[in-house]
């Protein structure tokens, strides 16, 4: 059960005492001692353990208080004192744990056969949960690498412009360098490793600023979610180092037609250019 109390300007939700206990375990004060005319509070100024807190009218005894966090004030209840103060509020999430020496699986094939007369309610587990939240999470990463890859064909032209305008004012050096003697291939391999050169100090440059926002982003949340949620920073560095790899190849790709265009021009008129 949930509910916004305009009233307290806080959040107050009915909490199992164990479950409540077993994800918030950074409080001042004992979660499980929750009982009816008790309360476990968060971002309640001057709250404290053996404190009250009032609720619809009603002094509630503060049993623990929770570490703070960036969001609004928080107040758990039993459910009997919950339905108690919000009688018409239904409840939208239940938490359920098995019973001692009751397997997952026995006790879903329970709650399904429950469940059966109850269309719109869904059962998740942990991995069905799980699976849930990743296919959002999916869903966002494959919209963010579609955009990623429009920035990597735009990139790849820029590339291929530079190395263009490059050739076009080094004609004269380019000329000079074969008429002493270098090769078509060597001659190549000198545009190529521009176009590397480039296209590496723009992707490193690149992975670098976005892994600081990311870090940045997730100093945030942990901060903002203390107690409740922690965020760690894992970076993929196999995925990393292809996407190096691949701004490496696609330079490649992009120095082809320069090159081509550098070769074309006759060295003689070239020199006099």
């Amino acid at each position: 059960f949930f509910h916004h109390d305009e009233a307290l300007n806080a959040d107050v939700t009915a909490a199992d005492p164990a479950l409540l206990a077993r994800t918030q375990r950074r409080a001042s004060g004992e979660v499980r001692a929750l009982a009816a005319g008790g309360a476990v509070v968060r971002n309640i100024p001057g709250a404290r353990p053996g404190g009250a807190v009032t609720v619809d009218g009603r002094e509630l005894r503060v049993v623990a208080v929770l570490p703070k966090t960036a969001g609004r004030a928080e107040i758990f209840l039993t459910e009997g004192d919950f339905t108690t103060f919000y009688p018409g509020v239904r409840s939208d999430l239940a938490e359920l744990e098995p019973a001692t020496g009751v397997s997952t699986d026995a006790a879903r094939s329970a709650i399904d056969r429950v469940l059966a007369d109850y269309p719109a309610v869904d059962l998740q587990d942990r991995a069905s949960f799980k699976e849930a939240q990743s296919r959002g999470i999916d869903q966002a990463l494959g919209f963010v690498t579609a955009l990623l890859a429009l920035a990597v064909l735009i990139s790849l032209i820029g590339v291929a412009n530079t190395l263009t305008l490059s050739v076009v004012e080094r004609t004269r050096e380019h000329a000079l360098l074969r008429a002493l003697g270098l090769t078509t291939r060597q001659l190549r391999w000198v545009l190529a490793i521009e176009a590397m050169l480039v296209a590496l100090a723009g992707a490193i440059l690149g992975v670098a600023m976005g892994i600081g926002v990311i870090a940045s982003a997730m100093g945030a949340l942990s901060a903002s979610n203390a107690g409740t949620a922690t965020f760690h920073l894992v970076l993929p560095w196999n995925h990393l180092a292809l996407i190096l790899v691949g701004a490496a190849a696609a330079a490649l790709v992009a120095s082809i037609l320069p090159a081509r265009r550098a070769l074309r021009q006759p060295v003689v008129s070239s020199l006099t250019a």
